[in-house]
């Protein structure tokens, strides 16, 4: 079924990109899309016997997510937030890296971090510990989601970091 969720990427609607500084702000994408999409992907890391996906144990959360994905309401925003990084502005690190998917601490709510091809997509099973001005860059159900732009030189400082805390 997640392949007919990015088929249907673009939408019929005219899809709104502002680029600043510090992100890059997508409006009017269909939420319901996206964040099934994301969820498949991450759902299928946790049911994948493969190696590279050893650390995505969705526990309890697992059946939830299944039933999110298959009904096709994604909820709330808040539910399963997800962030997004573009890694695509620095210079100092190539495009067509793939990381090893890791556990982490997302606030006080367990996480997920996947790195690949010039971005990292970072998933909570919830907003426990999450400040404000963090939350505002989830993928939002207005159809808004921003990518913060990882400044150059600081992603493989951002990623060994996060390594380093598992």
């Amino acid at each position: 079924r997640e392949h007919l969720y990015s088929s249907k990427l673009p939408s019929n609607k005219r899809i709104l990109v502002e680029n600043d500084p510090t992100a890059i702000r997508f409006k009017y994408l269909d939420y319901k899309i996206i964040k099934s999409l994301f969820l498949s992907i991450l759902w299928r890391a946790d049911i994948s016997d493969r190696k590279l996906f050893s650390e995505i144990d969705l526990g309890y959360k697992k059946e939830e997510i299944r039933k999110i994905i298959l009904s096709g309401n994604p909820g709330s925003d808040i539910e399963f937030p997800i962030f997004f990084m573009n890694t695509a502005f620095d210079k100092s690190i190539s495009k067509d890296y793939l990381f090893h998917p890791i556990k982490m601490k997302v606030g006080k709510e367990d996480g997920f971090m996947f790195a690949f091809g010039g971005m990292i997509i970072i998933y909570s099973l919830g907003i426990d510990g999450i400040d404000e001005k963090t939350l505002d860059y989830r993928l939002k159900e207005d159809g808004t989601f921003s990518f913060i732009k990882v400044p150059n030189g600081e992603t493989w400082k951002l990623i060994k970091d996060w390594y380093k805390k598992k």
